[in-house]
């Protein structure tokens, strides 16, 4: 075999020496490729798992009241799910986060075509009022939560917001509370109740709530019946000029004797000419009881009052005083922490009288009345059943 021979045989046996290496390399590579394919993997698999359970961490504690983990939900949902994002928010927003809050007001507010939406806006509008403004902003949010609207109806939190408001003496607040406590749709309906806060109001000169305690001292409403007292309340109602009050006041008096007829010929007189229509017939039947020489007294007497009242020119009690004088009537004027119903309170007299030649001096003075913008209304009472307003 000469050299070149032993030279082919030489190159071919390092040709399939470099094969076989070149062979057990690439398995040996691929293995590692794999194994490392296999790490990288199990890594992935294990990154998202733990990303899983950080979430499912997140999720417990965001559903167990933690806001900053609410608000991070929320953001991080914010750019691709909306409802997930206003959950959360909104679940941050019932715990009185205030971020919360306008985040809600800002996503409803992106969707405005929503009616649904628009309503929660609407009404996390009045919470962010409720906060910074006043009773009357209280008394809002706290309707909102009875009638569900723009939230779940949450009866509890509503009448705490509506008390509160009532407490600061605002007087729409206590004409509500006071209705919520005789409504149907009130399980615990408490008419005691209802009447200390129409009390309440009606000491701060509110016509509608004089009226209201007035005809629940009448009719024994949450309250035992008393005359005195529901006399006291719709006859200063009355002095105001309410002709709802002057017909209720002149029913007090009527078919019970000489002084009490005459009394509710006044009153009934008054609201006949202010245009309640059942006064006409009642004021008539009264006149028929007193006489026809009463009558002229009595309409001479009530004239001049009537022009007074209309010019708004006649004081507090003014009327309720010389009534009790000329007709020897037993006082009573509440106290002014008169708040609980049923108590008693400090009776006075004072030398005022009404005749046919000094009633256009009973009074001077005009004093401010708190109007009511939406009155309520009482047909359903024993009192006005038959009254046409």
């Amino acid at each position: 075999m000469n050299w070149i021979q032993i030279a082919v045989v030489g190159l071919l046996i390092l040709l399939a020496i470099v094969c076989i290496n070149f062979f057990f390399a690439n398995q040996k590579q691929k293995k590692i490729e794999k194994r490392k394919e296999l790490e990288e993997s199990s890594y992935r698999r294990a990154l998202a798992e733990a990303r899983a359970a950080e979430r499912q961490e997140r999720v417990y504690k965001a559903q167990t009241g933690h806001i900053s983990t609410q608000l991070f939900l929320a953001k991080e949902a914010e750019m691709s799910n909306f409802e997930e994002a206003l959950h959360w928010y909104e679940m941050a927003a019932n715990l009185n986060n205030s971020i919360a809050i306008r985040s809600v007001i800002r996503l409803c507010d992106s969707r405005r075509d929503n009616p649904e939406l628009r309503e929660k806006s609407t009404f996390w509008g009045k919470v962010v009022a409720a906060e910074e403004g006043g009773p009357e902003d209280k008394l809002a949010l706290g309707i909102a939560f009875l009638q569900g609207k723009g939230v779940e109806a949450n009866i509890e939190k509503g009448i705490a917001l509506i008390t509160e408001a009532a407490e600061a003496n605002h007087i729409p607040a206590q004409l509500f509370i006071a209705d919520w406590y005789v409504a149907e749709a009130n399980p615990q309906p408490n008419a005691k109740l209802a009447a200390e806060w129409n009390l309440r109001a009606a000491m701060l000169d509110n016509v509608e709530a004089q009226i209201r305690i007035g005809k629940q001292y009448a009719e024994g409403r949450g309250v035992a019946v008393d005359p005195k007292k529901a006399t006291y309340w719709l006859e200063v109602a009355a002095e105001s000029g309410d002709a709802k009050a002057q017909y209720f006041a002149g029913e007090m008096g009527a078919d019970t004797n000489e002084k009490g007829n005459s009394i509710a010929y006044i009153w009934l007189w008054l609201a006949a000419k202010n245009g309640i229509e059942a006064a006409v017939s009642r004021r008539d039947h009264v006149g028929h009881l007193v006489g026809v020489d009463a009558v002229i007294g009595l309409q001479s007497m009530a004239k001049p009052l009537y022009e007074k009242m209309s010019k708004g020119k006649l004081k507090k009690h003014a009327i309720i005083k010389s009534l009790d004088k000329l007709y020897q009537r037993e006082s009573y004027f509440p106290d002014e922490n008169e708040f609980m119903v049923g108590e008693e309170s400090n009776t006075s007299a004072t030398e005022n009288e009404i005749t046919a030649d000094n009633a256009e001096n009973v009074v001077s003075v005009t004093e401010t009345k708190e109007e009511i913008k939406e009155p309520m209304n009482f047909s359903q009472t024993k009192m006005d059943s038959g009254a046409k307003f």
